[in-house]
């Protein structure tokens, strides 16, 4: 198993850590929640999520996601605004959004919270995808795949780190 940490990741993928960040949470997001057959369609600068909204044969629902990377103290409000402009543009469309993020997020942190009741009253479930839960998923052989795509230069982190 490969011991993979934010630090790694970030010493890996300077300068283009959020947009890096993004490719891992897309591929992520496609291993975990979506059909081989299904394609996972995402615009420059969509607004609010990363993706359109898919259907998830599993069970129906529509869902996307969205992938923040924080360099220091989490943007409640980054978060806040995507979801409000997911509202905006996929009211009716998305029944649930993966929301990947690099730090742990606080569910219980107030704006965070509105966040979440601001959704629900909009008929959309939020479903944080955080920190070591995101490490611990690409520890597994069935992503090591991702783990060679992200983190290229892997081995040459781990000695400089």
């Amino acid at each position: 198993m490969v011991d993979i940490t934010w630090e790694c990741f970030a010493y890996v993928n300077a300068p283009n850590k959020p947009a890096k960040f993004e490719d891992m949470c897309r591929l992520l997001f496609k291993q975990q929640y979506v059909s081989d057959t299904q394609v996972v369609h995402t615009n420059p600068n969509n607004p609010g999520v990363e993706s359109d909204p898919i259907t998830r044969i599993s069970d129906g629902k529509r869902i996307c996601y969205q992938a923040k990377y924080f360099e220091n103290t989490i943007g409640y409000s980054q978060i806040r605004d995507s979801m409000e402009k997911a509202v905006t543009y996929y009211a009716g469309q998305v029944d649930i959004i993966f929301l990947y993020c690099n730090k742990s997020i606080n569910t219980t942190t107030g704006s965070y919270v509105k966040t979440v009741d601001f959704l629900n009253q909009n008929s959309i479930e939020l479903i944080p995808v955080c920190n070591d839960e995101i490490l611990d998923t690409l520890k597994t052989q069935q992503h090591k795949d991702i783990i060679k795509n992200i983190l290229k230069e892997y081995f040459t982190c781990k000695q400089a780190v």
